[in-house]
């Protein structure tokens, strides 16, 4: 989800943030007591995405209101704030596996369901294709050593920036995310 100009969530979250991460943080957790009683062990699939690359966590400012404000002419600068949002996918991923569960970062790729015009100039893949990433990542049992990573085409993704993989950013994201939806999440 992406939006093209500065929005809060009703919490006062800046909405890409807020929607890509936040509410999948809450989602998730508020899951997990039931997720953990599968015999099999739950596996946590975040949709990530490659635009991760352009932007670490501003955990100070994730509203991008401060001096560390990235900005053109002053304006917000939305794709920075969904790539902070996809960067936090990934970190929530790490977080998981922290913890002793299986999560991934996945990234679909683009693809295309339309005619596929834009096919011709950029290569996108089917929707099939993009699907198939997260299949790999839920089922996959010889990428259980590779947890916490971030899944592209199929594998883990060579690309994926350090901050993203960070563990010791997961769980400061981890803290400022229980302070944001005001409930904290232990799997003891």
């Amino acid at each position: 989800m992406m939006l093209p100009e500065f929005k809060t969530t009703k919490t006062g979250v800046e909405s890409q943030f807020g929607i890509n991460h936040i509410g999948h943080f809450l989602f998730m957790n508020l899951l997990m007591p039931t997720l953990l009683k599968s015999p099999s062990g739950p596996c946590v699939v975040n949709i990530s995405s490659a635009g991760h690359r352009a932007s670490g966590i501003r955990l100070d400012d994730i509203n991008f209101k401060g001096e560390s404000r990235v900005c053109v002419d002053r304006k917000y600068e939305s794709f920075l704030a969904y790539e902070q949002s996809k960067t936090a996918n990934i970190l929530f991923s790490v977080a998981l596996t922290q913890k002793g569960l299986r999560s991934y970062g996945v990234d679909p790729g683009r693809w295309w369901n339309a005619d596929g015009s834009l096919g011709k100039i950029v290569p996108w893949s089917s929707v099939g294709q993009g699907a198939s990433t997260y299949i790999v990542a839920a089922f996959d049992k010889s990428l259980d050593k590779q947890s916490g990573n971030r899944l592209a085409s199929y594998n883990i993704h060579s690309t994926t920036e350090s901050y993203a993989l960070d563990p010791e950013i997961a769980e400061k994201l981890w803290v400022l995310s229980e302070k944001l939806v005001g409930q904290e999440f232990r799997y003891d």
